[in-house]
């Protein structure tokens, strides 16, 4: 490991024994570890309309003092409503409180309820059909 990286754990191996058991029972998710030893789940999913989209659910370094973050990684949307300076899909009224029992099922499960308004927002020109997270802070 070269000098300023830092190899990121999973903070409690159980902890993510769990969200694997609930994400390989619910999903057809894979889990992958990246060369940095960070967690994330990838999925294909497809939509009603034929659409296909790949989500990736990252685990933060602080998990999970931190939830985990959604992103559709294809085709990459760049703009729409509801999404994070960091490209991260915003799920939650506030989405950057602490929920330590939030897990990478419930993310998932959000993300393909914001697809869906995406693709309803998408055919409407503008009309989001998911619960409105917004906080006021323009993010969400």
């Amino acid at each position: 490991m070269g000098v300023g990286m830092v190899q990121r754990q999973h903070p409690d191996p159980r902890r993510l024994a769990k969200e694997a058991e609930l994400m390989f029972r619910h999903t057809r998710a894979r889990l992958v570890q990246t060369p940095d030893g960070a967690y994330t789940w990838v999925e294909e999913l497809v939509a009603k309309s034929g659409s296909s989209y790949t989500l990736a659910i990252t685990y933060p370094a602080a998990f999970p003092h931190e939830r985990p973050k959604a992103f559709i990684v294809k085709p990459r949307i760049t703009s729409g409503p509801h999404l994070l300076a960091d490209g991260s899909l915003c799920l939650f009224d506030d989405p950057w409180a602490v929920d330590l029992k939030c897990t990478a099922l419930v993310i998932r499960n959000r993300a393909v309820t914001w697809m869906l308004a995406y693709e309803v927002w998408q055919r409407t020109g503008g009309e989001w059909l998911a619960p409105d997270h917004g906080t006021g802070l323009g993010s969400g």
